[in-house]
C-alpha cells in the first residue's frame, strides 16, 4: 500500500491531499488514539499529518497529559504523609515523566506512524520535507 492510499503527502508526485477530506475522529476514537490503541484506517491521514504538522512536539505531550491528569488527581489522596509532600511528590513524578517521554519523542511518533501503517521513518521524512519547503519558500523570497 503507497503512502499516498495511507493519507500522507505525496512527496514529489505532486500537490499532497487536501487535509480538508481527512475526517478527524470523534472524541471516543481521539481518547482511544490517546491511550495507544488503533485508529479506524479513515483516519490514517488525520493522525498522519497529527504527527506531523507545525507543533507536533506539543500535542505529544497533550496526549500524554490526558491519561496522566486523572491519575495525578487521585495519587496526593491515596499517598501517605503531609499533603504538601504528597502534591510535591505527584507533580514531581509527571514532571519527570513528561520529560522522560520527551527523550523518546521521535521513536514515540514513529511507533504511532508504524501503527497506522506506514513505514517507519516516514514521519521523520515528512517533517524534514516540510522544513525544506519552508527553508526554500524563505529563500526565495
Amino acid at each position: 500500500m503507497s503512502r499516498d492510499e495511507l493519507g500522507a503527502p505525496a512527496h514529489g508526485r505532486g500537490a499532497a491531499p487536501n487535509p480538508d477530506h481527512w475526517p478527524r475522529p470523534g472524541p471516543g476514537e481521539w481518547l482511544w488514539y490517546v491511550l495507544t490503541g488503533r485508529l479506524n484506517p479513515r483516519y490514517r491521514g488525520w493522525a498522519f499529518r497529527d504527527l506531523t504538522r507545525p507543533g507536533w512536539p506539543l500535542r505529544h505531550l497533550a496526549r500524554l497529559a490526558v491519561p496522566l491528569v486523572p491519575v495525578a488527581a487521585v495519587l496526593p489522596f491515596l499517598l501517605p504523609g503531609p499533603l504538601w509532600v504528597r502534591v510535591t511528590a505527584t507533580a514531581m513524578g509527571c514532571v519527570i515523566g513528561l520529560l522522560y517521554s520527551f527523550v523518546f519523542l521521535h521513536d514515540s511518533t514513529d511507533r504511532r506512524a508504524v501503527k497506522l501503517g506506514y513505514p517507519s521513518g516516514a514521519a521523520a521524512e515528512a517533517r524534514e520535507q516540510r522544513r525544506a519547503t519552508q527553508r526554500g519558500g524563505a529563500h526565495r523570497g
